[in-house]
């Protein structure tokens, strides 16, 4: 009984209102089953009966929002009936036409809506809608239904035949609005695909392509994110929908493809290829000649390579319809075409037989019939000039004109179209003689080359012996020749071999490459010869990927390391030793690249290399650290140290779990307990006499350089992976207390602090005793002590920078204590500079070291939530001006967080903090006003933020950029600041109107001239480019 009472009492309150507050609640009780649809219209009687227009149009749209919001359900086969009947009545009612609509639109959606509804919701629509009469909004809602109705009740229209044709076509004609059209085209699409339009297809060609081509462009700042591709796309799925097209469409393309430009143009050519396989041959045929003339003037007479590329795909499409893979015989067109283009060959030099090639070439890519006939006949004639020696002078555009067909074959290949070496088949020996002999030759080199390249890319064109012949004679032109492009292609080829034929590269190129390296490294000052295997080296990272050759590639290179380090040079600072580094540094950074680009190609034999190149590479510097000599060792050399570190972090990323975990075990107890046998190679060469216990405080700092190898594998673990330890909270005290107490070098502190960021990142519920109780000892005792010694407090600052980053990107709350234990250094002047700095680089977060890589817990919008906690303390603390030091520090904050921080983020809070960006400018420290400069360079780069943020504050800038520019007497620079300031200041021009800067521009033109004469070529570069952009610069 007081269910209908509750539904009244809830109607009148809406009716009584002007919102829509009150809908909620009536949603809610039919939801919740307090009340039903049929209450609600019961209760909106009057209201929808009402002789006043708002009232009757209030109320009827209180009833059309509940039925969208309501689960379908909620209403029974009878209520849609009824309802749908009682809205089509409301069809004829012009005020309230709107949520009738809207009601009719829900209703359509209701799975008990039926072919007789529809059927009555259609005749309505045609009858009662006069579309030319309504706004777009309204108009949008009809496509709407229509949409729904296609969708759902597609027989039922079916069943009107022409009728429901007849009314569309009225409904659709004449909408204008991108919006609407996108619907239009949708319907249109299915109405051609899946009704009976025959009668009715001249109405249906008109009231599309009369939209063709698109060259509406959306108005800037377009809230609808409408594209103009967005409807060519459309269009061009509705004119590709029926062949009935086809006889209307032809003479329309040839019209369009004449008349148009650019972007449209192009629209029009790719409506063609699309379109023409769909018309059909009967369609095409009497209009052949003519499309071909207008595609002819494409392709020889081209507008832009864009274009002509474009007619090219057309040309195929048109080919492919006029002799479809059925047809087995030639004639007509095609031949007058071919033997065109074979005329302007005669003159293969002249950009005609260019042009001539393309087509050719577009005839490859067409029909198998026509590409043999094309290709017999081109290679007859190319074959024949390239022989005659009369022919001498133009045999490079000939080979260039064989490429260009042997592309067309490579992609005819690619794409299935045919057997491409049976077609080649007759002429593949004298086109192969052709290539290699002109190989030879320097003056053809390149040529031939880049034709090499083609043919080896088609599969099963070359036998294994071609290939190692091939290989062959490109290893000898690697090796001899100084020019860096045939180079270039040469290695093309060569890695283009080692995908398919790896045994060849094996037998021919390795050995020579290999051949050609040294024994022992060069002197320093033998530049050529450093630059010498460098390139071979280059090389062969970029030809051994394969599984077969990368394994050649990390046998000879590890051997070859293990050779030059087992060089010692006595005496301090050789420059053999130093030599030497540098010839293992770049051994190590060729294995490094390979491996790189293995796993960007997600190769499957990496993790076996965990266990197999690894050991190699500790062996080698664990026998120089536990060395009882005292001369210099290459392997000592802490870059080389820190190249295989490199490597094991992208071994052990590649490998899974489970070999991770086996590895770890033996890596770890080799550094923890000495026990270093199971994770070397041929340890009988690694002295005895000493332990390796590199962990412990007297350790000898040849073998606490071996650090950064373990920790270069703990960084790449897997979450689930643990260290062979007791707890994991014990493995960081000892870390972190070796780290602080321990560590000799800054590489060595540095590795280790990245595993305790990476340890903490990954496991951190199982490390709080860790984060939560040492590090507070760490706070009291070392960090906020100021009777600690300062080489010791500045290492707990980069504990703190490394746990924070740690923390930073899993969105942890503790963030925000370590936060607060920096800012709390600010008052202690011996290390409240480098905690502001701490600060910047906590806000760097994962880096290289955390991330997705690496197996790092990284939660998404980490960086807005850790922004948003520290921007407001530093802005805070900027403004105070009672203490000048502690806002110098606060600003310095600013300026070293604020490049890290991502353009999307700051750019929210721009206006709040510029004016406290330009105060950074005036900063002493270099690399921070380096900083802010590249931000603002990053601003004036981005126009739509740039005419926001810069405008008002233009003049401002201007000038303090022009100040940091050139160096000032007294004042500290450095290239980084100098750069960047001028970077900027050749993006004002185009981010800033003139008027704003027209009186400046004679001061930064002649300011801009003192940075011409910068003592850094690089700078001068900048300089001169800003220069030239401000002279530029008018209104």
């Amino acid at each position: 009984m007081s269910a209908p009472v509750s539904m009244d009492r809830l109607v009148r309150t809406y009716m009584a209102s002007d919102g829509d507050e009150d809908l909620h609640d009536v949603v809610s009780a039919i939801e919740g089953g307090h009340s039903t649809i049929l209450l609600l219209v019961r209760s909106l009687g009057e209201y929808l009966t009402s002789t006043e227009d708002p009232v009757r149009t209030r109320g009827l749209n209180l009833l059309s929002e509940v039925l969208s919001r309501i689960p379908k359900p909620k209403v029974n086969a009878q209520a849609t009936r009824v309802l749908t009947k009682f809205y089509v009545d409301k069809l004829e009612d012009g005020y309230v036409l709107v949520p009738a609509l809207k009601g009719i639109l829900s209703l359509a959606s209701f799975p008990q809506f039926g072919d007789e509804e529809a059927v009555e919701v259609w005749n309505a629509i045609v009858a009662h809608v006069k579309m030319r009469a309504h706004v777009q909004s309204t108009r949008f809602i009809v496509f709407m239904i229509i949409d729904a109705l296609v969708t759902h009740q597609r027989n039922a229209l079916k069943a009107l035949g022409d009728s429901f044709l007849t009314g569309y076509v009225e409904l659709a004609n004449g909408e204008k609005d991108p919006r609407n059209l996108l619907q239009a085209f949708a319907i249109d699409r299915v109405i051609l695909t899946e009704f009976e339009t025959k009668s009715r297809i001249d109405d249906l060609f008109d009231i599309t392509f009369c939209y063709f081509p698109i060259s509406w462009k959306p108005p800037p700042g377009d809230p609808y994110g409408i594209s103009t591709d967005d409807l060519r796309n459309a269009l061009r799925q509705c004119l590709s929908s029926t062949s009935a097209f086809g006889p209307l469409a032809m003479p329309t393309f040839l019209e369009k493809l004449s008349a148009t430009v650019g972007a449209t143009k192009i629209d029009t050519l790719l409506s063609m290829t699309v379109c023409f396989p769909v018309y059909g041959k009967a369609a095409l045929q009497p209009v052949a000649q003519k499309m071909w003339d207008a595609l002819r003037m494409e392709i020889f007479q081209p507008l832009n390579d864009e274009i002509q590329a474009y007619s090219l795909k057309t040309l195929i499409s048109f080919v492919q319809t006029l002799y479809p893979p059925t047809n087995a015989e030639v004639d007509g067109l095609a031949v007058e075409i071919t033997k065109e283009c074979l005329g302007l060959l005669k003159e293969p030099e002249r950009d005609q037989a260019k042009y001539a090639i393309k087509t050719l070439g577009a005839f490859l890519e067409s029909s198998p019939a026509v590409a043999k006939y094309a290709l017999e006949q081109s290679l007859d004639n190319l074959l024949r000039l390239f022989r005659d020696p009369a022919e001498m002078s133009v045999r490079g555009p000939v080979l260039d004109a064989m490429t260009g067909l042997l592309s067309s074959l490579r992609r005819a290949a690619a794409d299935g179209l045919y057997d491409v070496p049976e077609y080649l088949g007759p002429k593949k020996d004298e086109l192969l003689s052709c290539f290699v002999s002109s190989i030879r030759a320097a003056s053809f080199r390149k040529a031939a080359l880049n034709g090499v390249l083609e043919i080896v890319q088609i599969p099963g064109l070359l036998s294994e012996e071609e290939s190692t012949f091939m290989a062959q004679g490109c290893s000898e032109i690697l090796l001899k020749e100084s020019d860096e492009e045939i180079q270039k292609i040469t290695l093309q080829v060569l890695g283009k071999i080692s995908l398919v034929a790896p045994k060849a590269l094996e037998d021919t190129c390795l050995p020579l490459l290999f051949g050609q390296l040294p024994d022992q490294a060069p002197p320093l000052e033998a530049d050529e010869k450093r630059e010498e295997y460098w390139r071979i080296l280059s090389a062969l990272h970029s030809l051994c990927l394969e599984p077969v050759l990368f394994q050649i590639l990390v046998v000879r290179l590890v051997s070859k390391l293990d050779i030059l380090c087992a060089l010692r040079a006595e005496g301090p600072g050789t420059s053999v030793t130093e030599a030497s580094a540098a010839y293992g540094h770049a051994i190590l950074e060729t294995l490094k690249r390979a491996i790189q680009a293995k796993i960007v190609e997600k190769h499957k034999d990496l993790p076996k290399y965990l266990e197999q190149l690894v050991p190699h590479l500790f062996s080698i510097f664990l026998r120089a650290a536990l060395s009882p000599s005292t001369a210099h060792q290459v392997a000592c050399n802490a870059v080389l140290i820190l190249d295989a570190s490199q490597i094991i972090t992208l071994l052990t990323q590649s490998a899974s779990a489970s070999e991770q975990a086996r590895f770890i075990t033996a890596f770890y107890n080799a550094y923890a307990a000495g026990s270093f046998t199971p994770v070397t190679y041929d340890a009988s060469r690694i002295s005895k006499e000493i332990p390796f216990k590199p962990f412990e405080t007297n350790a000898p700092s040849k073998q606490k350089d071996l650090v950064p190898l373990l920790c270069g594998s703990i960084i790449a673990l897997h979450k689930e992976v643990q260290l062979p330890v007791e707890s994991p909270v014990a493995a960081l005290n000892q870390l972190s207390s070796w780290c602080i107490t321990s560590a000799d070098s800054t590489q060595q502190r540095d590795a280790v602090l990245t595993a305790v960021s990476s340890l903490v990142n990954k496991a951190l519920p199982d490390v709080a005793p860790f984060v939560d109780v040492t590090l507070d000892s760490y706070r009291k005792d070392v960090l906020r002590n100021p009777i600690a010694p300062r080489p010791q407090r500045l290492v707990a600052l980069q504990l703190w920078v490394w746990i924070g980053r740690a923390l930073l990107v899993r969105s942890d709350n503790r963030i925000g204590s370590l936060l607060d234990d920096l800012f709390c250094l600010f008052p202690d002047s011996d290390i409240a500079h480098e905690a502001a700095l701490a600060i910047g680089q906590m806000s760097e977060g994962g880096g290289n070291v955390l991330t997705k890589q690496n197996h790092s817990t990284i939660r998404l919008l980490h960086m807005q939530k850790f922004v948003s906690l520290l921007l407001p303390i530093i802005t805070t603390g900027a403004r105070d001006t009672n203490d000048t030091e502690k806002q110098a520090l606060y600003l310095s904050t600013l300026a070293a967080v604020i490049l890290h921080i991502p353009r999307a983020i700051y750019a929210q809070v721009l206006p709040t903090i510029m004016p406290l960006l330009f105060r950074c400018l005036q900063l002493p420290d270099a690399n921070l006003r380096a900083n802010v400069a590249e931000v603002f360079a990053a601003i004036a780069e981005d126009e739509a933020l740039a005419s926001t943020a810069l405008t008002e504050h233009a003049a401002t800038l201007v000038k303090m950029l022009l100040t940091n520019s050139v160096p000032v007497l007294g004042q500290p620079t450095s290239l980084r600041l100098r750069i960047a300031c001028l970077q900027c200041l050749g993006a004002v021009p185009a981010a800033v109107r003139y008027d704003v800067l027209h009186p400046l521009k004679p001061t930064v033109i002649s300011q801009l001239g003192k940075a011409v004469d910068d003592r850094k070529r690089s700078v001068r570069k900048e300089a001169v480019e800003a220069r030239a952009k401000w002279y530029q610069y008018h209104g």
